[in-house]
């Protein structure tokens, strides 16, 4: 069902970096994503949740999209995220990325609408239905109060070009069942960081993940490690990433904190836009000390 990609592996969540004023760092974003394609990682996802597409616009969007894909090249494959609680926008995203260059899309669930099981499968069937490009579907129940349920995503698998989905339900049960229901139709992909080791050994494909976008290479690591069937090695990395997701989550503001530790890395990021503040000093002194501890400073 897979039609142009074969995602796989640490792909990272791309943040969205902003100047003083608030304006996207589109320069400050190439060198970015340069900077990740040198450190090995098997690909990049923009204008996700980490990426604050919520507080951009659809213009904003779309020219994050043509920078990124056209700064990478073919180096590493590149999802740009689609949703919107309007299915046009949706739609306009999508084809847009098409048009691009990109060889996948994903799409979060519709947020505060509460769809059906049935609407979603029309839902994320319609969008397969108008691309030739790959569909990767953002089951993330915790951000839009709706699951895709392990049996709708078994029927979704079976529809052309709905290759994909991002697992961020937080629910192994649900997720081996998944695993098993789609077999060689769909390829699952762990959204949750700290689900990300547990979820390649329920014979998911790799992860896009919060922390790799911080240390990127330690992320590459556990997952060589794992495929490489040093499951001992891979599990004392993911150990070492979990001190550093339990800071991140320490203040309940994963990507502000994502950000402060990327501005101490001399990084661009900035800060998130309005309303979200910055983390505490308590919260970056604790960044920084996980941070030399993983030799990602």
């Amino acid at each position: 069902m897979k039609r142009n990609t074969n995602l796989h592996g640490v792909i990272v969540m791309v943040h969205t970096p902003f100047n003083e004023d608030f304006s996207v760092d589109y320069e400050g974003m190439k060198s970015v994503v340069r900077s990740l394609c040198d450190d090995g990682v098997h690909g990049l996802m923009v204008c996700g949740t980490g990426g604050e597409f919520g507080s951009l616009t659809s213009e904003e969007r779309k020219k994050i999209a043509e920078i990124v894909i056209k700064e990478v090249g073919d180096r590493v494959p590149v999802i740009v995220h689609v949703g919107h609680s309007n299915m046009f926008e949706v739609h306009a995203l999508a084809e847009h990325a098409q048009k691009t260059g990109a060889p996948a899309v994903m799409c979060l669930t519709p947020y505060l609408l509460t769809p059906t099981q049935e609407d979603l499968f029309q839902y994320y069937s319609a969008i397969a239905k108008r691309l030739m490009i790959d569909v990767m579907i953002y089951n993330n129940p915790g951000r839009t109060g709706t699951t895709v349920e392990a049996a709708t995503l078994i029927r979704l698998s079976k529809v052309e070009g709905v290759a994909y989905v991002k697992d961020s339900a937080r629910n192994l049960r649900h997720t081996s069942d998944v695993i098993q229901g789609v077999g060689d139709n769909m390829v699952v992909l762990s959204g949750e960081a700290d689900l990300f080791f547990p979820i390649l050994a329920l014979g998911g494909k790799g992860g896009i993940t919060v922390p790799a976008m911080i240390a990127p290479r330690k992320s590459v690591e556990m997952y060589n490690a794992f495929m490489a069937g040093d499951l001992e090695g891979a599990r004392k990395i993911h150990y070492q990433l979990m001190e550093l997701i339990q800071v991140l989550g320490s203040e309940g503001k994963v990507h502000s904190a994502m950000k402060a530790a990327l501005r101490m890395q001399g990084r661009p990021a900035g800060l998130m836009r309005p309303p979200i503040a910055d983390v505490t000093e308590t919260c970056k002194n604790r960044l920084r000390e996980v941070l030399t501890k993983l030799g990602a400073l």
